[in-house]
């Protein structure tokens, strides 16, 4: 769900994601981290709109639809669907990107982690 007090370019990066994964998603957040990249050098002499306090962001998101794709294909799927925005907007992204968790892990106890590393006791 979109934060009410996201901005144009928030609300158009949480759009795109979202179309491009056809709308399965199962967890998207976006943190504008502007606010700590003021004054960064060089993103005034970079042409990106520093002043809309719109050109960095945290990304995450969890979807079935990263199944069967490698962590590269996965980063690709993202920044193809923002496309003109990386160019013009947004001067950094920082993304993660996992599946759906399926079921839950296997906890071992101590001495299990063990075999499990070095090999069975004798």
């Amino acid at each position: 769900m979109a934060a009410l007090d996201e901005g144009p370019v928030a609300r158009e990066i949480r759009t795109r994601v979202t179309s491009a994964l056809g709308g399965d998603v199962e967890h998207l957040s976006l943190i504008n981290d502007s606010a700590n990249h003021a004054g960064h050098v060089g993103l005034k002499e970079s042409g990106y709109d520093a002043a809309s306090g719109e050109t960095h962001f945290k990304l995450q998101v969890v979807s079935d639809a990263f199944v069967g794709l490698s962590r590269l294909k996965r980063h690709q799927l993202i920044y193809g669907s923002l496309g003109d925005l990386m160019t013009c907007s947004v001067h950094a992204l920082n993304i993660t990107l996992d599946l759906v968790p399926r079921g839950p892990k296997p906890v071992l106890r101590s001495f299990e982690a063990i075999e499990v590393l070095l090999g069975p006791f004798r």
